[in-house]
């Protein structure tokens, strides 16, 4: 690693009479994996219990807003729930669905 003769040097500058081994020691490792698994791995594992959850705003042709709710599942890729209103908090869609849905 060429960075830890330079910070090295900057921490004796600053005082700190340290070896280079131990700056080596604490220096972040490139290629190691404190969990042990992927996250691609841990998607595939987990997929039956995540749901993706996306609001946005879409704007008409008419300079109008639209408010979009949508509930996605990660084990088949499909829509669980979708949404458009124009005002999302007069209907209170997203309470309602977290009331029969989420618990």
């Amino acid at each position: 690693m060429l960075g830890i003769p330079r910070i090295h040097g900057e921490m004796l500058k600053l005082g700190y009479d340290i070896s280079q081994a131990t700056v080596w020691r604490y220096m972040p490792k490139k290629n190691g994996r404190s969990s042990g698994q992927w996250w691609k791995t841990f998607l595939k594992n987990h997929a039956t219990g995540i749901i993706s959850i996306d609001f946005l705003t879409v704007p008409t042709v008419n300079y109008k807003l639209l408010h979009v709710l949508v509930f996605l599942s990660h084990e088949r890729r499909k829509i669980i729930h979708f949404n458009v209103t124009s005002n999302p908090l007069r209907n209170g869609q997203l309470n309602n669905y977290q009331r029969t849905h989420l618990g």
